[in-house]
């Protein structure tokens, strides 16, 4: 909000491809962070990857990230952009978090114009609700691995935007104690694994529900009901959303199982919903594959144990798309420990920047249309 005047707010949630500071959606809102912001690294790292093993010539890329960004037009004149994602999560604490921003908004600004774009996440991802009242381990799953949870905080309006309650400055009141993540956090299980909490108090529940537990056919039923009670949500309130998919698996891979009578339950629900309920991106369906298809800049070597096909252009199935790791369209960093490029779990820096400019910035000035 500038000079009084509220601006349409576009909140863009999802897990990490939406969080990480190069996301489309910090390329969407135009978040500029100092030269040497984490975000450059990142892009420091692709380029010399490319240059040394992919064998680009260094002509092809600028100096810095935010020459990418520039590439597109900027729309933070006519737009608030607030990211709600959050870093290994589902589709369950993301698309709560979205709920509860479009709540708080309403009640501020009940005629603020509001657009969604949601960003699907791992289907098998689980999150739950701890606090140190109930749950013995509290305090030292928190202490051991912090960077699995998420303090979700009550949303209030700031002077000039909307944040979080918490810190210390002016505009910020301090966050309760029973907010803070002393009293209760998120965990969040990143995917269907058990390893990332070897020797954690999740060790035993985690692998006794991803090994023996877990059904493909009840884990789609959940994230189908997240679908359409976020969208259900979004329509009573007249507020247009688009979701649309991370990576592959997370819309049309999840759906097209190949075995439709170990997830009939899941495809009942499927019945019901409407065909535009998620925007796929045809042909890529995910916007790693998304950026190979359309914005393929080099193609390295590929990485020791997970070889394969390097930049022919063609999405293969899921399970082989770690052959394109090499590509440009995921990212890079470098080990310390093994001293060798090892490929993230991210799009690039690149494809991020070339998908919000191509494919979101587009639906977001469809969106301010149908505001004005």
């Amino acid at each position: 909000m500038e000079d009084g005047i509220i601006k349409p707010l576009i909140i863009c949630g999802g897990c990490s491809f939406t969080h990480s500071p190069d996301s489309w959606a910090q390329v969407l809102g135009n978040n500029r962070k100092d030269e040497d912001c984490w975000a450059n690294d990142f892009f420091k790292i692709w380029k010399k990857y490319g240059i040394e093993e992919g064998g680009a010539s260094p002509d092809i890329f600028p100096d810095h990230l935010y020459d990418y960004w520039e590439m597109g037009e900027d729309l933070s004149d006519y737009i608030d952009v607030l990211i709600v994602g959050q870093g290994a999560a589902g589709n369950d604490l993301n698309s709560r978090v979205i709920r509860n921003v479009i709540q708080a908004e309403r009640e501020k600004y009940p005629g603020r114009p509001i657009g969604v774009f949601w960003q699907l996440s791992g289907w098998d991802r689980v999150e739950y609700l701890t606090n140190r009242w109930e749950t013995s381990w509290h305090k030292e799953l928190y202490d051991a691995d912090e960077h699995m949870t998420s303090v979700i905080k009550p949303w209030v309006r700031a002077p000039s935007d909307l944040k979080q309650v918490g810190g210390h400055s002016p505009w910020n009141a301090p966050t309760p104690d029973y907010f803070l993540p002393k009293s209760r956090y998120w965990w969040k299980s990143g995917g269907a694994g058990h390893e990332q909490w070897l020797d954690s108090p999740l060790e035993e529940f985690t692998r006794e529900y991803y090994e023996n537990i877990w059904t493909g056919e009840h884990t789609a039923i959940k994230n189908l009901e997240y679908i359409e009670h976020t969208r259900l949500f979004c329509d009573n309130l007249d507020i247009p959303i688009t979701i649309f998919p991370g990576w592959e698996y997370t819309w049309d891979k999840a759906i097209n199982i190949g075995a439709m009578e170990s997830s009939i339950s899941a495809f009942e629900i499927l019945g019901r919903l409407p065909d535009d309920i998620v925007t796929d991106i045809p042909g890529a369906h995910g916007i790693g594959e998304w950026a190979l298809l359309n914005h393929e800049l080099f193609s390295g070597p590929g990485f020791e144990g997970r070889g394969g096909d390097h930049g022919s252009g063609q999405i293969k199935p899921f399970q082989n798309k770690l052959s394109y790791l090499g590509s440009s369209a995921y990212e890079k960093y470098w080990d310390e420990k093994t001293q060798k490029y090892e490929v993230g779990n991210h799009p690039s820096c690149h494809a991020h920047a070339m998908f919000s400019h191509d494919w979101i910035t587009p639906r977001v000035k469809d969106m301010l249309m149908k505001f004005n």
